[in-house]
């Protein structure tokens, strides 16, 4: 199923398992019983040689991984269900009753995609992101510079507030709450996302910056 999400680009929504459930559900599932598996095992664990003690620290980062893996599909998981439950109703909900706060926010928005090919950039940095990182490419730095002018401005349509100027929670429009809450779904993902690469990173450098194998690293162990 991996390999079949990897190559699935925009039809990756309409990917299911064989029993019908969707990709990211059957993930979120399937690392939740690694998860249960290890958190049995940290109750319960190896007696390890004396010789191969330092395998315990490798081992316990791998651990961490796992559960950092996990909550990063779990946060996926949380981003579309809160989205299709509560985003969705509550700007169908704005859209009906005609809230010019709304309206303004989407207008903001439009400008904001349409002043940059989203669509384009999102392939370069993704195949930026998929090669080799020896050496920096010429147009890194201009990717970044367009990411972080995009963010600027997202930035800048979400601190936007009435003309009272107040921050207070009560004072933000039904346009600016209904970002907000938007943004909040991604930004939790991407909190679990920099603790993740924080713990690869720990077991790619403890393992020489080589891909670790949970599995075959553990049979050492014993």
């Amino acid at each position: 199923m991996e390999n079949t999400a990897k190559v699935a680009g925009d039809r990756l929504s309409d990917l299911t398992s064989r029993e019908g459930d969707w990709f990211l559900e059957e993930l979120c599932s399937m690392s939740g019983n690694v998860t249960q598996l290890l958190s049995l095992l940290r109750g319960h664990p190896l007696v390890i040689e004396e010789q191969k003690s330092s395998s315990k620290e490798e081992l316990n980062n791998s651990i961490k991984g796992i559960f950092a893996v996990h909550k990063v599909f779990s946060a996926l998981q949380e981003l579309m269900t809160n989205f299709r439950n509560i985003i969705v109703p509550e700007a169908i909900k704005s859209f009906t009753s005609g809230d010019p706060s709304v309206t303004r926010m989407l207008e903001s928005l439009e400008r904001l995609v349409h002043g940059e090919d989203i669509a384009a950039l999102a392939k370069t940095l993704e195949r930026e992101m998929n090669s080799s990182h020896e050496c920096q490419d010429v147009n890194s730095s201009s990717i970044s510079s367009k990411i972080s002018i995009l963010q600027q401005q997202f930035d800048a349509i979400q601190q936007s507030r009435n003309a009272i100027g107040k921050k207070s929670s009560e004072q933000m429009s039904a346009g600016q709450m209904l970002l907000a809450g938007f943004n909040g779904l991604f930004t939790k993902v991407e909190s679990e996302l920099d603790l993740m690469n924080a713990i690869l990173a720990q077991v790619n450098s403890s393992f020489g910056n080589k891909t670790c194998d949970v599995v075959q690293e553990a049979k050492k162990l014993q």
